[in-house]
């Protein structure tokens, strides 16, 4: 005996089989994520720096919160990239790191940290391939 399938759920795999082919099969969508989305909208952009190891590349975003004196770092996947190992960090003065990574992801983070009487650095990882600020941010900088 078949179930029977709902229109709307008909529609919707009918949907799905169409992208499927109409994309070569590859069953990844595009990345449709931002910094700002991630962290939230009361953060503000303050640098990004890209990194890329082989095919897999990705923009590392730091922004800040002068509400809450929180720094966020998240690392998102370009969309012309295959999905990868990322990685995102923050670290306060006199504070261990904080850190998220993420397998076969499309993004890292977010990482948030409080910041009120310290300076951050931050870092992130495709795959491999690690890089960190060499300049920190400070809340007094950056706008607290």
């Amino acid at each position: 005996m078949y179930a029977a399938v709902p229109l709307a759920g008909a529609v919707a795999l009918a949907g799905i089989f169409a992208w499927l082919r109409s994309s070569g099969g590859s069953p990844e969508p595009p990345v449709q994520y931002s910094a700002q989305q991630l962290c939230g909208p009361d953060y503000k952009l303050m640098e990004r720096h890209r990194i890329a190891q082989g095919t897999a590349s990705a923009p590392l975003s730091l922004a800040f919160d002068s509400a809450t004196v929180s720094y966020c770092a998240v690392i998102i996947r370009d969309k012309e990239s295959p999905k990868a190992s990322f990685a995102a960090s923050l670290q306060a003065t006199g504070h261990p790191p904080l850190h998220e990574a993420d397998k076969n992801a499309d993004y890292a983070g977010p990482v948030f940290q409080y910041a009120k009487q310290s300076c951050v650095t931050w870092a992130g990882r495709v795959n491999g391939k690690l890089w960190t600020s060499t300049a920190k941010h400070c809340p007094d900088r950056d706008g607290s």
